[in-house]
Order: structure tokens, then C-alpha cells, then sequence
């Protein structure tokens, strides 16, 4: 009887116990509320007039400063259309950075019939920009392969820019 009376009562000092034990604590919510990041175009890329001769050459147009320069067989020509870097807008929330992505392959332009590579892409600011007031511009250039003997035409492709928040 004394052991019955024992485990009895150990029996219900365990169970009170578990009962007896919990524990509480407060947690919080938060969020935080950006503005969507945007990119518009507002200047296309152009190599300007170029011409070719029978050997292969590249034209360059740079994002810094939008100069454009010639190497190999080609000459640059002052005729329009001219020359132009390709200006971005790009909008979104003050103090915050982006990462820009660029074409990592060559890019095609056709006259439609023939074909020229574009590569080389390079951007200002680069690798990432930031947001000042809500908005901030980018340039992008690159380098047109033109062939021996180009046939002659307006060449026209286009490219992807792309922008991620940081």
C-alpha cells in the first residue's frame, strides 16, 4: 500500500509539474516599404556613320563621356546620324544602390540581310549606381566588329539593360 501511495503521489507531482512550466515572449512585426526600381530608356546607342574599306576594324562608343573612337580598317565620318551613348533613367528609392547587368555576349544588328557584332559592354556607373532624390542616370557603350568589305545599310538590334536593387 505505502509503494501505491508512493508512485501516486510521484505520479501527480510529475503531471503538476508539467503543467506548472511555461514561458512567454513577445515577438515584432516589421516591414519595409520601397519604391519599385525602374529603367527607362532616353538615348539609344549609336555608332554614328562609319566607313568601311577591305580591312575588318571596331568602333567604340564610351559611357564616361560618349567619345567615340576607330581602330583597324574602319573610318569615322562626321555625317549624321551621329554618334551617341545609350542614357538610362533609372528610378526608385533615395540612398539605396543597384547592380547592373549587361550583356555578356556578342549582340547582333542587321540590315536585313547582313550582320554585325556588338560586345564589349560597359557602363557609368559601374558595377552598381545609386539613387540620389529618386532617380539616377546611367550610360552604357560598347564596340561594333564591322566586317571587311560591310555591306553597306542601316544596322539596327537591340540589348538588355537590367537593374536590381542591392
Amino acid at each position: 500500500m505505502k509503494k501505491i501511495l508512493f508512485v501516486s503521489v510521484m505520479l501527480f507531482a510529475f503531471a503538476m509539474g508539467a503543467y506548472s512550466q511555461s514561458a512567454t515572449t513577445t515577438a515584432s512585426a516589421s516591414a519595409v516599404i520601397i519604391a519599385p526600381l525602374t529603367i527607362t530608356v532616353q538615348t539609344n546607342l549609336h555608332f554614328g556613320t562609319v566607313m568601311r574599306s577591305a580591312a575588318a576594324g571596331t568602333v567604340t562608343v564610351s559611357p564616361t563621356d560618349g567619345s567615340r573612337s576607330a581602330l583597324g580598317g574602319v573610318t569615322l565620318s562626321a555625317l549624321a546620324p551621329l554618334h551617341s551613348r545609350a542614357v538610362f533613367r533609372v528610378d526608385g528609392e533615395t540612398g539605396r544602390t543597384y547592380s547592373i547587368s549587361l550583356p555578356a555576349t556578342d549582340v547582333l544588328i542587321s540590315n536585313g540581310t547582313d550582320q554585325m557584332e556588338v560586345n564589349t559592354f560597359t557602363s557609368d556607373p559601374t558595377p552598381t549606381g545609386s539613387i540620389v532624390a529618386g532617380t539616377s542616370t546611367l550610360y552604357v557603350g560598347a564596340t561594333l566588329n564591322v566586317d571587311a568589305n560591310q555591306a553597306s545599310g542601316a544596322y539596327t538590334g537591340t540589348f538588355d539593360v537590367t537593374v536590381n536593387y542591392n
